[in-house]
């Protein structure tokens, strides 16, 4: 591997590289360049104010709202109910289904 930092070149061999910089990641791009991209998705997220404590977090696998999944997150005196979807016009509605049931 290769790296530039300060101007200097920097030489090291490694056994495993992580690339922890997104779904799009650069490390990604060049390692593997023949392989697709993930499809694109974007996450809607709303906060509830909730006076339960919570200590865990939650997935939701619901054909009906997306093809990935959404999520329960716990954060201080709020509850994250969240989901990645396909950008669409009808992401918004998906999300408000995700939201009753």
């Amino acid at each position: 591997m290769r790296l530039i930092h300060n101007g200097k070149e920097y030489k090291e061999k490694c056994r495993l590289l992580v690339g922890a910089d997104g779904a799009f990641s650069k490390v990604r791009r060049h390692a593997f360049e023949r392989l697709p991209f993930p499809e694109i998705y974007i996450a809607i997220q709303e906060w509830f104010e909730t006076d339960c404590s919570l200590n865990y977090y939650g997935a939701i696998f619901d054909s009906e709202i997306t093809d990935f999944y959404s999520w329960t997150i716990p954060k201080d005196n709020f509850l994250i109910l969240g989901s990645a979807l396909r950008p669409s016009k009808d992401a918004k509605l998906k999300f408000e289904l995700l939201r009753k049931n």
